[in-house]
Parts: C-alpha cells; sequence; structure tokens
C-alpha cells in the first residue's frame, strides 16, 4: 500500500494517509529527514519500518505524543526484545504488545533515572506461577539493561512478564490479575486442608497450575461447560474422597468469585490433579 505525506512528528516517524485516506503514523529511522516533505507526496518504500494505523479522538493524541517522545534506540530495542521473547515463548505476538510495552519501557526507564522504585506486588505470583513468562521478562529486562545503560531490576522483569501474560492470554490485565491472585488463593487452600507447603518447583504442581489457568480462563470467558456427572468422575469421588473435598472447596471459591457454575466434571479434574500432586510432593 502506498502512503502520502502528512506531517511530521520527529526525526523518526511522520504522519501520512494510505490510498483510501486514512491516517497512519510512519516510523523508519531517519524518514522525517529523507522523506519528501511535500504535502501528499508519495514516502519512499525503503524508509517505512512499521506502520501504525491512527486512532480517533484522545487514542490518536497519545499515540502520536507516545511516538513523538521516545527515542528512536527505545522503538529499537523493544522491537528485538519482543523478538526474542516471542522465541522464547514460542508465541507471535503481532503488533498488539509493542506500544504497550514501548510504553511502559520508556515510563520505566524514566522512573528508574529519577531513583523512582514502584514494587509489583504479583511479583512473587508471577514468579510462582507463570516461571517462563518471568524467565523471558527477565531475559528483556538483561537486553534493556545491556543496550540503554539503565538498571530496571525485578518487579520490571515481572511489569513486563505481565504484559507477556496479558497478550498471550487474550484477557485483559484486570481478568489476568484476578486469575493470578486466584492461583493464589487456591494454593493457600489446598496447603491449610492438608497443613502442607507444596513444592513449587516439582512437575505435578506445575501441571496442577496450569490446569487451573486453562480452567479459571475458561471461566473468565464464560466457555460452555459439561453439566452432566460421568461415570468417570463418579468413580474419582469414590477413590479419592478426601482429595474430593479438598475440590469442593476450591470449587466454592471459585464459583463464588468468578460467579460461575462449575460442575462435577471439573470438580473431578481438579480431583485427579490433585491427588497426582498431593502424592508426589516433596515435604
Amino acid at each position: 500500500m502506498n502512503f502520502y505525506f502528512q506531517r511530521i512528528l520527529n526525526n523518526n516517524a511522520i504522519v501520512a494517509k494510505n490510498e483510501i485516506g486514512s491516517e497512519a503514523i510512519l516510523l523508519g529511522k531517519g524518514i522525517g529527514v529523507h522523506c519528501n516533505k511535500a504535502l501528499n507526496a508519495l514516502v519512499n518504500s525503503y524508509l517505512i519500518e512499521r506502520v501504525f494505523e491512527s486512532q480517533s479522538g484522545n487514542s490518536k493524541k497519545y499515540l502520536e505524543k507516545l511516538i513523538s517522545d521516545i527515542p528512536y534506540e527505545y522503538i529499537e530495542v523493544v522491537e528485538y526484545v519482543i523478538r526474542v521473547a516471542e522465541n522464547e515463548l514460542d508465541f507471535n505476538f503481532k503488533d498488539q504488545l509493542f506500544l504497550t510495552l514501548l510504553d511502559h519501557i520508556s515510563f520505566s526507564i524514566k522512573r528508574n533515572m529519577e531513583d523512582e522504585i514502584i514494587p509489583n506486588p504479583l511479583l512473587k505470583e508471577i514468579q510462582q506461577f507463570y516461571p517462563r513468562e518471568f524467565a523471558a521478562g527477565l531475559h528483556s529486562i538483561n537486553i534493556i539493561n545491556t543496550k540503554l545503560k539503565v538498571r530496571l531490576d525485578d518487579n520490571e522483569a515481572s511489569f513486563i512478564a505481565f504484559h507477556y501474560i496479558n497478550a498471550m492470554a487474550g484477557l485483559d490485565k484486570g481478568n489476568n490479575k484476578r486469575i493470578t491472585q486466584a492461583l493464589t488463593k487456591c494454593v493457600e487452600v489446598v496447603e491449610q486442608s492438608y497443613n502442607i507447603k507444596l513444592n513449587i518447583s516439582d512437575y505435578y504442581y506445575y501441571r496442577f497450575i496450569s490446569h487451573l489457568k486453562y480452567f479459571l480462563g475458561n471461566l473468565i470467558r464464560a466457555d460452555p461447560v459439561f453439566e452432566d456427572e460421568s461415570i468417570l468422575s463418579k468413580f474419582i469421588h469414590l477413590h479419592y474422597s478426601e482429595e474430593w473435598m479438598c475440590a469442593e472447596k476450591l470449587k466454592r471459591y471459585l464459583e463464588n468469585e468468578f460467579d460461575r457454575t462449575i460442575s462435577n466434571n471439573e470438580v473431578a479434574f481438579l480431583t485427579l490433579h490433585l491427588a497426582t500432586m498431593l502424592r508426589n510432593n516433596k515435604r
């Protein structure tokens, strides 16, 4: 698609119109210097590295200010960080993550330069329940610190990890926070029920948490559930009665928290994960 010059935002960003007259922000190193700055002049495609369709109203003003104020080296670093994270997490973030991460990192660097540290209240939970995303966040921080000569810490790694979690889950930030807090509560219910400390490095603990994360996502999205009690669930109830009681506690908490009905089939799956995890838990 061709783009036609409208105005300059900075040396590395311009506003242009496409062939149907819609505005877009074009990014490219030196594009604001090297393009033909006559109104409606064709922008050479080799100058364009990234295109953002302009929003309307306040969103448009926010996007133009964000792009105008941020050094181009930040843009390059964020692009690289996302490519690395995509490889580590085996996920294509497309464009959905770029602007939010760019905004967050630029703000974090500003806070860092002012010696202001904002702790992430979910740091431990993200480390515990999302180890792959947190590891990717740590790697991202190392890249940012090295390339931009700053000193961002584990709190910032967890914030970035949360951006990855949000993008991969297809849920908004508020719902991902609800899931993370619910995971913490579920672990507390299990530990208090059995008066134990769960081994968070154990494979079966990871399977239990993975199942819960998937299930909680379904609850929030209101995915359809199978209400009928199967023969298998009756068998599990009979042979794992103690674990079933714990799963029932989780059910009552989650039904109250998410205002959704949980079937006995799902209680059966929770029971199986609980039984396997508890049997293999190293105290």
